[in-house]
């Protein structure tokens, strides 16, 4: 995926570990903008609630179980972990 590459170029320019994307807006919108579709961008998932996390070797989405199908769809073939909030087993973002 284009993005990912784009994003991963970005984090050694920065030299930054890696980066948490969420699926809201600053206002926490019900519904936010196309502008805002950060998560869209970076993985290729249009569900409403995502949060992505991309690091230098890793790129995974989290999702609950609405978007367990979708995100598989979307994401398939582009580099992401689907991580399925809500199963056990599941690591959390921060883990």
């Amino acid at each position: 995926m284009k993005s990912l590459k784009l994003i991963r170029d970005f984090l050694r320019e920065k030299s930054f570990f890696g980066i948490i994307v969420p699926s809201n807006d600053p206002h926490f919108s019900e519904y936010t903008a196309p502008h805002w579709n950060c998560c869209e961008y970076a993985s290729g998932f249009s569900g409403s609630a995502a949060t992505v996390v991309i690091t230098l070797d890793r790129a995974a989405i989290w999702v609950d179980s609405r978007y367990y199908i979708q995100a598989e769809k979307e994401c398939a073939g582009g580099g992401f972990e689907i991580q399925r909030v809500g199963l056990s087993g599941t690591p959390t973002i921060e883990q």
